[in-house]
């Protein structure tokens, strides 16, 4: 959930400034009628903190899972980008590429670290987007 705090000009009395939290279903009654609903009240005024934030209830089952399946994504994204790098010079003048850049990624469809490699060239446009291709260095 996203709390979100926005400041609107209070139509019954010009000249005051009225503030309401919005969360998601706040968000989408706004989108679709532009003013929020009278029933839900000034929250905002009340110093209750139950009326001010709306939390789901879980079990502990559940709150088990959702704890586990966040560390298990995150670890996976960390996982996938490249890290470890390493600029190597090349030797060889007349080639095209300047240096080699050794790194450690996760290759499109496999679930291991391998040994990547991408060429940099020699001269770069500086209006051109230069896209790097990665290379794999071990075929395993």
């Amino acid at each position: 959930m996203r709390k979100v705090k926005k400041l609107r000009l209070d139509k019954e009395n010009t000249g005051s400034w009225r503030s309401f939290s919005l969360n998601s279903e706040g968000a989408e009654r706004m989108a679709t009628t532009g003013t929020p609903t009278a029933d839900r009240g000034d929250a905002a005024a009340t110093d209750d903190p139950a009326a001010r934030f709306q939390v789901q209830k879980h079990s502990w089952d559940g709150l088990r899972s959702i704890i586990h399946g966040s560390r298990k994504y995150s670890g996976l994204i960390v996982n996938k980008a490249p890290h470890d790098f390493q600029f190597v010079q090349k030797t060889d003048e007349s080639g095209p590429h300047s240096h080699r850049l050794y790194y450690l990624g996760m290759p499109y469809g496999s679930r291991e670290n391998s040994l990547l490699y991408s060429e940099i060239p020699k001269k770069v446009r500086k209006e051109a987007l230069l896209l790097l291709s990665w290379k794999q260095m071990l075929d395993h």
